[in-house]
């Protein structure tokens, strides 16, 4: 099933501030000044997702960044046989980002992001994200920091689980 894609420029206008106030709430983008966000904001593109549809594949390239306004969503990853075999491995909420350290590295979506219920979405270009990196490279630091806190976060849920 394909996401209903908000295209409607006027209605993006209108929203723009409550996008803004959901944007500055992620780890990452909170720590830009609104005026950057608002530059960001000029390339997105809104979707909106019924329950139980995919936002993201596993090993699927990475185009838009998208990061939640409203709804939750679960991250499940299967082994490299074992594509009918899924654990979770995270619940999204709002302000949370799907893809973002593709930005990075330039690998695929590395868990598979289900919506948990109805959910609108902010796609973010992961060239526009690129250039506001070239912009600020300050912000590979933070990503890092955030990439290694959720990889502890995943090593003591494994560890749990076995």
């Amino acid at each position: 099933m394909v996401p209903v894609q908000i295209a409607d420029r006027t209605w993006l206008e209108k929203a723009a501030p409550e996008m803004l106030a959901m944007l500055s709430r992620n780890l990452i983008l909170g720590t830009l000044p609104d005026d950057e966000l608002t530059s960001l904001l000029k390339d997105c593109v809104v979707k909106e997702f019924k329950a139980n549809r995919r936002l993201s594949r596993q090993g699927a390239p990475v185009k838009h960044i998208y990061f939640i306004w409203e709804g939750s969503a679960k991250a499940v990853f299967s082994g490299r046989n074992q594509s009918d075999s899924w654990i979770n491995v995270n619940f999204l909420q709002p302000s949370s980002d799907i893809g973002l350290l593709s930005v990075v590295d330039g690998g695929p979506h590395s868990a598979t992001v289900i919506s948990l219920e109805q959910m609108l979405v902010i796609g973010i270009p992961i060239e526009s994200l690129h250039r506001a990196l070239d912009q600020h490279p300050d912000w590979y630091q933070i990503i890092s920091h955030i990439a290694l806190a959720r990889l502890r976060n995943l090593g003591v849920w494994m560890d749990n689980l076995l």
